[in-house]
């Protein structure tokens, strides 16, 4: 699951939607020719939606699970040096 670290869950959703109805939307149409049956092109478009999303998916993840255990760092130090790191990220970042 994507923690909300990134605020990034409901655009991954829309991406995901958007992405899924044109797979969708392309094996509908190469299913009404004779083969392969609906079912088949269906379950292709799947395979397809998840070869295409899961690395994107995986590294927005990777990336909120990283940012949120920054986020609970409480030793004075690593406070400190979690801020000043974050105020050193140019603001186009």
């Amino acid at each position: 699951p994507t923690t909300p670290n990134m605020a990034q869950g409901a655009n991954m959703a829309i991406e995901d939607s958007f992405v899924l109805a044109l797979l969708l939307a392309r094996t509908a149409a190469a299913a009404a020719a004779p083969s392969p049956s609906a079912a088949e092109a269906h379950q292709e478009a799947f395979y397809q939606y998840f070869r295409l999303r899961h690395p994107h998916t995986t590294r927005v993840s990777l990336e909120s699970h990283q940012q949120s255990k920054l986020g609970q760092w409480t030793h004075p130090w690593l406070v400190a040096l979690r801020e000043t790191l974050l105020r050193r990220v140019p603001a186009s970042v």
